[in-house]
């Protein structure tokens, strides 16, 4: 029997990225947002023991290139299962767009699996495996809307629910490397804390206009080289957009609307700049 499991992308409403570790990691502040953009996965279990995952007309990503296999796999290891399991996962979230699509696919089958074995993580444990996969893939094992992260991408500060926040995300059909981004910024491997940023302190309950929120910026920004940021943010501004900026370290642009037909009408001027989503928080 075959079945459905849906995982969402998420933004970042901020991201300001301060010095990295020995390693490369960077430490980072940010505020993520859920958003109602989903991949698709069809799962069949079966005893045979083997893993076979396929992305539609994406072969380079199927198979053990795959975050999906390795998760599946240290799954199996860490639980002492033996199962088989094979995944269709048709992509609708670009890739190499900011949006955190693969950490969200692995922490959507994370949830299934350890669901349909009758929880053999606990919710902690299921936590902290997720943030060993990548920087993103924690905060989608959250059941909250939005949650303001730090340190090095896996500590979650504070975290709750929302009223939909009515978006369009502009995909310009360029994929931006993760880590190229990172070595773009230059960000030394110490750094004075009388630099950093003003702690964000997000009571979106509390919020009456986007601009009185604050610092709402992306350190990403400022090292784009690629000459599709501003006219895509000048085609949001012109649209009625509250505000807009760069998801993650890119490629998507988001703008966030007051009203949700503001978005529908402001998503027929952003098709020329790539694929446009008409989509919200939830």
């Amino acid at each position: 029997m075959q079945m459905q499991l849906v995982s969402p992308c998420k933004i970042n409403l901020n991201l300001n990225v301060f010095e990295k570790n020995m390693d490369g990691f960077h430490r980072l502040q940010t505020l993520m947002v859920r958003v109602g953009v989903f991949d698709h996965m069809e799962i069949a279990m079966d005893d045979s023991g083997k893993i076979d995952i396929q992305v539609e007309n994406h072969p380079e990503i199927s198979g053990e290139n795959n975050i999906l296999y390795s998760m599946v796999e240290q799954f199996q290891k860490g639980n002492g299962l033996d199962f088989g399991i094979r995944i269709f996962l048709k992509k609708v979230i670009p890739m190499g767009a900011g949006l955190g699509g693969g950490s969200a696919n692995a922490a959507y089958l994370l949830r299934f699996l350890n669901q349909y074995f009758n929880h053999p993580m606990s919710d902690q444990a299921m936590y902290n495996f997720a943030s060993t996969l990548g920087s993103d893939v924690g905060f989608f094992m959250l059941d909250q809307s939005w949650a303001v992260c730090g340190g090095f991408g896996n500590d979650v500060y504070t975290q709750g629910s929302m009223e939909k926040l009515p978006l369009v995300l502009c995909f310009p059909n360029i994929a931006l490397n993760t880590g190229e981004m990172y070595k773009r910024l230059r960000r030394p491997l110490t750094w004075d804390a009388v630099d950093d940023k003003n702690p964000i302190s997000f009571h979106v309950e509390e919020w009456e206009e986007f601009k009185d929120v604050l610092p709402l910026e992306n350190d990403f920004e400022t090292v784009i080289d690629e000459p599709f940021l501003e006219p895509i943010k000048k085609a949001f501004e012109a649209s009625g957009s509250v505000h807009s900026a760069l998801s993650g370290s890119g490629s998507t642009v988001f703008g966030l609307f007051a009203r949700q037909e503001q978005a529908q009408n402001a998503a027929k001027a952003l098709e020329p700049f790539g694929q446009v989503f008409v989509t919200s928080s939830f």
